[in-house]
């Protein structure tokens, strides 16, 4: 086995091999199969308690300890019927405090559970979030997928980009007469909203998909357009400057709201826009005449004002699929799940109207498909998202899952705070979740059955 150095943190769900002077690994050992790999070694709760030398288990500051004098373990997940442990020990064998911890955002556990579950000493929980970063893939190509055909739901379905109103005589509605559900700063409460939502971004080459909040897409999509904007045929009017973006510091779900609520972001420059030319009265002190000057006014075409232009397309294809998937969904019902419906990012990254286009799958990916609709997500097509989420490698990682395998029809999700009550409610009709981390730093994978209750 691969040790770290003195010092240094066991890498993910091998914390276990502290609990043991000289580990010896045996091959081929009938065990009880896990739901997924990498999370550490199972042993009995009474085994568990004895190898941190204690005979009890205390629920301390809302966590559930088994703890020795210098040892101690910490419930930290509960993922299906697995209960996962994290050991933490004092390396010169003095006591270990409760709180000698960094744990955050452990799984609501109780004493009551520990007699039924099955328990394992390990811990990961640890990925990267990809969806609107600075550093994602951005050169994504079309799908040439073809469009819905009779009977399906977007057959008829059809949106545009609108127009932007403007002229007409200048006015300003005074403070008095805004009505209070008039909204005076309707840009928060935007992207509040799609923040609720969820899309999934289906890359058609590498048959996967990356389930990803409505807010992330949002970003993204903006970021694909600005690459596009920087080598197309207007790219000599494009006045945008990358490095004067103020960029989250981490890959997380959230970070999202950071980058589009930024005041620094949201005034910089894309294109020039509409030039007035207006005249002013000047009094001047020693004449008693006064003058008249020229003066002309220029606009911007905003980072803001391309957010809008995405949000007004997402949120029209949102409700479209919201009232074609009629109350409580009842439409999807008797839809075919082989058929992925959605529309093309390309189309909406480079301000194509956009058409709905249909992708068929195979049987392994038939079970998420009534997930996403469960939960109302949308879907974009593309080619070449590259990895929107990955899982932060360690020593001992699957070479298999350093990165989302292709054409294996997978759906990857990263299961933040948001998302954690709709994946319980959806898990009590046809999800069986493996894995839930409401911390926000987890990929996880999702057993689905159908109605049918096959896997």
């Amino acid at each position: 086995m691969n040790e770290p150095a003195t010092g240094e943190e066991a890498p993910p769900g091998q914390c276990w091999h502290n609990m043991f002077r000289n580990p010896i690994m045996v091959s081929g050992y009938p065990i009880l199969t896990k739901h997924e790999h990498g999370l550490g070694v199972e042993m009995p709760l009474n085994m568990v308690a004895g190898l941190a030398g204690s005979e009890r288990a205390n629920q301390f500051d809302g966590k559930v300890f088994i703890k020795g004098f210098s040892t101690m373990l910490i419930a930290v997940k509960i993922t299906t019927d697995l209960l996962i442990w994290h050991y933490f020990y004092n390396s010169e064998g003095e006591r270990i405090s409760y709180l000698d911890h960094t744990l955050q955002g452990v799984d609501d556990i109780s004493l009551l559970q520990l007699d039924t579950a099955r328990h394992v000493v390990g811990w990961c929980s640890d990925s990267m979030y990809y969806a609107g970063a600075a550093d994602a893939r951005y050169d994504i190509r079309g799908t040439g997928l073809p469009h819905p055909h009779a009977g399906c739901l977007l057959e008829k379905v059809s949106i545009s980009g609108g127009k932007v109103i403007e002229g007409g005589v200048t006015f300003a509605v005074g403070v008095k007469d805004i009505p209070p559900h008039l909204t005076r700063n309707w840009y928060i409460p935007k992207l509040r909203w799609i923040a609720t939502k969820y899309v999934v971004l289906w890359d058609e080459t590498d048959k996967r998909g990356w389930l990803v909040n409505g807010i992330s897409a949002l970003l993204h999509l903006v970021r694909a357009s600005l690459e596009h904007y920087r080598t197309d045929d207007f790219s000599s009017s494009f006045l945008f400057d990358p490095s004067k973006m103020t960029d989250a510091a981490e890959h997380k779900p959230n970070s999202a709201h950071k980058v589009l609520i930024d005041d620094n972001n949201k005034q910089l420059e894309i294109y020039p826009g509409k030039s007035e030319r207006f005249e002013e009265d000047e009094a001047k002190q020693k004449e008693a005449e006064g003058s008249r000057t020229w003066k002309k006014k220029r606009g911007y075409y905003l980072f803001e004002d391309l957010v809008e232009q995405h949000y007004n397309i997402l949120e029209q294809i949102m409700d479209h699929h919201s009232h074609m998937a009629g109350r409580n969904g009842v439409n999807l019902k008797v839809r075919v799940r082989k058929y992925l419906e959605g529309w093309d990012f390309v189309e909406l990254a480079t301000d194509h109207d956009p058409c709905p286009r249909i992708a068929t799958l195979q049987a392994l990916g038939y079970g998420w498909v009534d997930f996403i609709r469960s939960i109302g997500a949308v879907t974009l097509f593309g080619r070449g998202f590259g990895d929107i989420i990955r899982p932060i490698e360690f020593d001992g990682m699957c070479p298999n899952w350093r990165s989302l395998p292709t054409r294996k029809y997978y759906l990857a999700a990263n299961l933040f705070k948001a998302f954690y009550g709709i994946v319980l409610e959806i898990s009590l009709r046809h999800v069986n979740v493996k894995d839930v981390d409401r911390s926000g730093g987890t990929m996880i994978q999702f057993k689905f059955s159908g109605p049918e209750g096959r896997v």
